[in-house]
């Protein structure tokens, strides 16, 4: 499996996580939101020139409450909102559940991010947990709720965090 950007060509038609929002977003709106800057749409595929997608996940830019990322920084922060990024979307094609995939996916977004980070300042990374499971997958990289509870879960991992847990 590799992790690319996606492509015009790429199969997005029938792609079936099991979650509606995630496949609706990825067949009707990754494509316009990645060449329109909105957001950069990442692809697992099982080689270069595969079309057919195995999970995917989009990345932008974003701002976050310095009050709801203070308490998980080691520093002080001023008042105004925080520069993060966003994974905005992560969702798997079902018949490929149980292969580590989004597990991939997630761990080539927070590289991504921490290599960006040294060019655009951000202090972590936010995502929004459509379901109790969802939360617990995030959380075994770090994230930790935003409060209050609510769904969808805003979660966040800070940048230091990021770059002490990869390899």
């Amino acid at each position: 499996m590799i992790v690319r950007l996606l492509r015009e060509s790429d199969h997005r038609r029938g792609f079936e996580s099991g979650e509606h929002s995630l496949d609706d977003f990825f067949e009707r709106h990754a494509w316009v939101n990645h060449v329109n800057g909105i957001s950069r749409v990442y692809v697992a595929v099982e080689d270069q020139a595969s079309p057919d997608v195995l999970g995917y996940y989009s990345l932008g830019a974003a701002d976050m409450e310095s009050s709801k990322v203070a308490p998980h920084l080691h520093f002080s922060l001023p008042r105004y909102p925080m520069p993060v990024f966003k994974i905005g979307r992560l969702a798997v094609r079902r018949t490929s559940a149980g292969r580590g995939i989004g597990r991939g996916l997630l761990q080539h977004g927070l590289r991504t991010s921490c290599e960006l980070s040294a060019r655009v300042a951000a202090v972590g990374v936010v995502v929004d947990a459509l379901t109790p499971a969802a939360a617990e997958f995030y959380h075994r990289f770090g994230f930790v709720l935003i409060p209050p509870e609510v769904q969808p879960q805003p979660m966040f991992v800070a940048m230091g965090t990021i770059r002490d847990s990869l390899p």
